[in-house]
C-alpha cells in the first residue's frame, strides 16, 4: 500500500465515505485489553464455532522481520528477512481436534511459519503487531475442515482481517460468480502462536500453480504487475507498456528452479501481446478477453479503489518454443480485497481505466467491449441476490466469528462490526451498485471512454481518464505517466480536474 492510498484511504474514512464500515454507534467499541490465561484462551477458543490454529514453534521463538522502504521513484513499503520459523501446528473447531501436523522433521512432518505481506506488515513505518503469514506444511493436508473439497498442499495463506467487514470471503465469493475460475477457498480463524492470542485471521489456500488451483501446467508461469518488484533478490523484468515504478515478479515457477531461459521465455511472450495490443495487430490467440473482462468486472463491481494494489496476476498455462501461443494469457484470481466495498461512486472503478495495466487499450477494441458487457449482462439480473445468498452460505461456517471478533476486542483492544451490520452493508453496496453499473454499461454511456471520481493509483496521472487523454498542470505543462508532479491537473478534454495532494 503506498503512501497516497493510506492518505487516501484516510481522507475517505473520515468523510464517511466508506459504507462497508459501520458507523461509530454501529463498531463495538475498544475497551482496555483484558488478560486471560493459557487454560482460560483454551477454554474460550473451544466454545466457538470457529477453527482455531495454535503453533508452537522450536525454542518458542516467533518469526520475525525487517522493514523495507521503497527506492526513489518507486512506492509502497515492504519487508525482508522474513524468514521460516519451525515447529508444530494443531487446528481445532469447537475443542475437537481435526488436523495436526506433528513435530518439524524436514520433507516429513511439522510445519515452517514465516510473515508476508507489505504494508500489512510494515504499516507506517512500524512493525504490524497483526502481520500476515505464510505457512508450509512438511507433507500435503487440506487443512479447511468447511471446504472439503479443497485440495492437498503444503502451501497455505493466513491473511490479516479486518473485523470491520467480510471482504476478503466477499470478493472471493464474487470472482466465482464472475467467472474467473478458480478462487482461494478459505475460512476466518482464531491463531494463537506460541500461547500467546494473535487475532482473527482468513486462512486460504495460496495462488499457485497446482491442481486445484490454479492449475498451469509445468511449463507455465503466474507473473504479477508488482509494485514490489525492487525487493532484495526479487527476480524480475520490465516490459515496454507497464510503468517505469511496477515490474513483472514470479508466483509460478519458483525462481529457484528456473532454467536458463525461463525468464527470457515469458518476457519475450509478454513483449509479443504488447506489442499486439499497442499497435492494433491480431490478439485473438495471444489472450483469453473473457477472464480480462470478468476479471475488471468483478473490480469495477467491488470499486476497488487501488489499481495498484489489487494483486494483478498474469497466467500463462504453458510455454512451448514450436507453439508459444497454444494457450493465450489469461488472468489469475482475485487478491488484496482491502480497498474494495469501500466507496460509493456513480463511476466505473479506478481500475478500470488505470495505466497500472492493459484494461484502457483492451477497451478501445469492441470486440473486448462485447465480451465485458456481454459478462456483465449475464450476471446482473440475479447478481445481487445470488452474491448475498453465496456471501450468507460462507458464514454459515463461521458461526462463532462475532465471538472471536469481540475476543480479539476484548485481549488486543481492536474494534469490530457484528457480521449482520456487515451484511447489511454489503446489502445495500451491491444494490446500488449493480444500478450504477447497468446505467453505466447498457445506458449508452460508454465503457470506452471510463469516467472516475479520481486518478489514485500513486504511479500514473492517466488512471481514470478517458483513452487518449494528455494531463496538464495549471500552468501549461503536460505531466507524463510517471510523474511525480503534484497539485491541481487538467485533463485536454476539459472534462476532468483532478487534485492530487501535496
Amino acid at each position: 500500500m503506498t503512501e497516497m492510498r493510506k492518505t487516501l484511504i484516510t481522507l475517505i474514512i473520515m468523510t464517511g465515505l466508506l459504507p462497508a464500515l459501520a458507523s461509530a454507534r454501529e463498531r463495538a467499541q475498544a475497551p482496555a485489553a483484558e488478560r486471560l490465561t493459557a487454560a482460560e484462551l483454551e477454554a474460550t477458543l473451544a466454545e466457538m464455532d470457529l477453527p482455531a490454529l495454535y503453533f508452537n514453534m522450536k525454542n518458542g521463538e516467533d518469526p520475525d522481520f525487517d522493514l523495507l522502504f521503497p527506492p526513489e521513484g518507486c512506492g509502497g513499503a515492504s519487508i525482508t528477512n522474513n524468514e521460516y520459523v519451525e515447529g508444530a501446528l494443531t487446528i481445532s473447531r469447537l475443542g475437537e481436534t481435526y488436523y495436526e501436523s506433528g513435530e518439524y522433521v524436514k520433507k516429513e512432518s511439522g510445519v515452517r511459519l514465516k510473515v508476508r505481506g507489505n504494508t500489512s506488515a510494515n504499516w507506517d513505518g512500524k512493525k504490524s503487531s497483526k502481520p500476515g503469514y505464510k505457512i508450509k506444511l512438511s507433507k500435503k493436508a487440506n487443512i479447511l475442515d468447511c471446504w472439503p473439497d479443497a485440495p492437498k498442499s503444503k502451501d497455505w495463506v493466513l491473511v490479516t482481517a479486518n473485523n470491520t467487514d467480510l471482504n476478503i470471503q466477499a470478493g472471493f465469493e464474487l470472482g466465482r460468480i464472475c467467472g474467473l475460475g478458480w478462487q482461494p477457498r478459505g475460512v476466518y480463524v482464531n491463531v494463537v502462536l506460541n500461547g500467546k492470542y494473535r487475532g482473527v485471521y482468513f486462512l486460504c489456500e495460496a495462488i499457485s500453480g497446482e491442481e486445484g488451483r490454479a492449475a498451469i501446467e509445468d511449463t507455465g508461469y503466474i507473473i504479477e504487475d508488482d509494485p514490489y518488484w525492487w525487493k532484495p533478490d526479487e527476480v524480475y523484468f520490465k516490459s515496454r507498456h507497464i510503468p517505469a515504478s511496477l515490474g513483472w515478479t514470479f508466483k509460478e515457477p519458483d525462481t529457484d528452479d528456473f532454467e536458463e531461459n525461463t525468464l527470457s521465455n515469458i518476457q519475450w511472450a509478454v513483449s509479443i501481446l504488447e506489442d499486439a495490443l499497442y499497435n492494433g495487430k491480431p490478439t485473438d490467440e495471444l489472450i483469453d478477453f473473457r477472464s480480462f473482462a470478468c476479471w475488471v468486472l468483478a473490480h469495477d463491481i467491488m470499486n476497488t479503489i487501488d489499481p495498484a494494489g489489487s494483486n494483478i496476476y498474469l497466467i500463462k498455462d504453458s510455454f512451448s518454443h514450436l507453439t508459444p501461443f497454444e494457450t493465450p494469457f489469461r488472468m489469475g484470481p482475485l487478491w488484496d480485497l482491502d480497498t474494495s466495498f469501500s466507496r460509493k461512486s456513480e463511476e466505473f472503478s479506478p481500475v478500470h481505466g488505470s495505466d497500472v495495466y492493459y484494461f484502457r487499450e483492451l477497451f478501445r477494441i469492441p470486440e473486448f467491449q462485447q465480451e465485458y458487457k456481454e459478462q456483465w449482462n449475464s450476471i446482473a439480473p440475479t447478481l445481487a441476490a445470488t452474491f448475498m445468498e453465496r456471501v450468507k452460505s460462507q458464514l454459515a461456517l463461521n458461526e462463532g466469528l462475532d465471538d472471536a471478533r469481540a475476543l480479539e476486542n476484548r485481549l488486543k483492544g481492536r474494534g469490530y462490526t457484528e457480521k449482520e451490520i456487515c451484511l447489511k452493508n454489503l446489502e445495500e453496496w451491491i444494490a446500488g451498485r449493480v444500478k450504477t453499473l447497468d446505467r453505466l454499461i447498457n445506458g449508452g454511456s460508454g465503457i470506452d471512454e471510463v469516467e472516475t471520481d479520481r486518478d489514485t493509483d500513486g504511479y500514473g496521472y492517466g488512471a481514470g481518464l478517458p483513452a487518449g487523454s494528455a494531463t496538464y498542470t495549471v500552468g501549461g505543462v503536460r505531466v507524463s505517466g510517471n510523474a511525480t508532479a503534484k497539485g491541481i491537473l487538467v485533463s485536454s478534454d476539459g472534462r476532468r480536474i483532478l487534485r492530487r495532494g501535496e
